[in-house]
Order: structure tokens, then sequence, then C-alpha cells
């Protein structure tokens, strides 16, 4: 299992990066949340991932909407692959290790009695957006049964083309599920079916207004570069 390793000063400048590198790629990055989200204590985030850009949407969401020390589980090749994102919170499971598993998973722990925010991927892998249903892996819901005071967020991904040259991301961050609703539980597979449940409705309800191009509830956080199409307009 290979730990976190931050450094305040990598982060600051990755985030410089990472806006540059979000605004060349999409044309637009556009957030729906909740009302009140939860700024202290223990938090998992959860999220459907289908691309690799799930991760630096996560950190650019850390950094500028939820504002918290927060961590992020990823698979163990990937954080191979990208050995930086130890910097920002990275550290691995290796779900093929029982030994590993459970290492992760107290590691997970320790860091939210501390309070932490921990991104998780519940899925375990990339999956195709439009894969259904979502199917997690058990470990967020041991976690969540042996830290009682734990909270989780929903957030879903839904990337698509729609009248631009660049792709669009819409990001929808759900409301929160407080500790008590999630102890009610007595079952952990009940409690997996549960989440699953809560993430796939609110994926499909995005791709929805995405289809249905329902954007009200949305507020754009990035603005990418001008396509090669309105470039051409404005020069004529």
């Amino acid at each position: 299992m290979i730990e976190a390793k931050k450094s305040q000063l990598f982060s600051n400048l990755f985030h410089l990066y990472n806006q540059r590198l979000l605004k060349k790629t999409f044309h637009r990055i556009s957030l729906k949340q909740a009302k009140s989200l939860p700024t202290i204590g223990p938090t998992l985030y959860i999220a459907n991932h289908s691309s690799w850009w799930d991760g630096l949407l996560a950190f650019y969401l850390t950094r500028t909407v939820l504002k918290r020390d927060c961590y992020a589980m990823m698979t163990e090749v990937g954080l191979k692959a990208y050995p930086f994102f130890r910097k920002i919170g990275g550290y691995s499971i290796n779900k093929d290790n029982p030994k590993d598993v459970i290492r992760s998973l107290a590691y997970t722990r320790r860091l939210l009695d501390l309070s932490k925010g921990i991104w998780v991927f519940p899925q375990g892998k990339e999956e195709h957006l439009e894969k259904r249903p979502l199917l997690f892996q058990p470990g967020v819901s041991r976690v969540i049964r042996q830290v009682n005071t734990v909270t989780v967020v929903p957030i879903t991904f839904y990337y698509t083309f729609l009248h631009e040259q660049r792709p669009e991301v819409f990001i929808s961050i759900g409301e929160s599920l407080p500790a008590p609703r999630l102890q009610a539980f007595s079952l952990q597979k009940d409690l997996t079916t549960f989440l699953e449940d809560i993430l796939t409705e609110q994926l499909n309800n995005q791709k929805q207004e995405v289809v249905n191009e329902t954007f009200e509830a949305y507020d754009v956080i990035i603005h990418g570069k001008k396509s090669i199409s309105k470039q051409i307009e404005v020069s004529k």
C-alpha cells in the first residue's frame, strides 16, 4: 500500500497547471450542487468513474468548491503510473491483494478519524459512462460501518459533446447522506446497494438533463478556449 505524501507547494503549482489543462481540453465545465455541503467532520465523496479526468476534476473541486483537506483512494496501478498524485493526496489500494486492501482501508479510517475528506471511486475501476447499474466494491460500506460519524456526499461526472468542437463536463454534487441514515443499515450489502442506487439515480437524472439540455441548475465554473468554429466566425 502506497501512502499519500502531500506537498502544499506542489499542490499550489499543480492547481495552476490543472486549471490551464482543463481550460485547454474542455469547452465548458458546469456544476450543480446541493445547497449545503459538509465543511467539517469525516466525509466520503463517492463518485462514478468513467474517465482518467475524474481525478483531476476531483482535485479541482477540492481546491475551488469543497475547500477542504482531502485525499483520494486510487488503484495501485494508477498511482504507480502517475506517482505525482501522492503529492496531492493520492494513496493506493490493490483489490487483488487482501492484505493490501486491509491496510488501505485502515489508512482510510485513520484519515477519517482526523476529520479529513476522502474521494473514493467505489466502482473500483473505470467503467463506460453509460454502463448500468453502477456496481460498487464492498470497501466503502465497510469503512462507513467502522467510522460511524462519517458523512457521504454523492458526486457524478457526465462527459459529453454538444454543439462545440471540444467536450463538456457536467458535475452534480448531491445532497449529503448523514451518518444516522447510513448507520441504520444492519447489513453491509444493503448499505452497498443503497449507495449504488443513490449514485445510479443521480447519474441517470443528470444524463436526462444533458440530453434535454436543461441546464438552469448548473453554473459554469470553467470556460475553455474558443473552438475553431467560433474563431472562424469571429474572423469573418
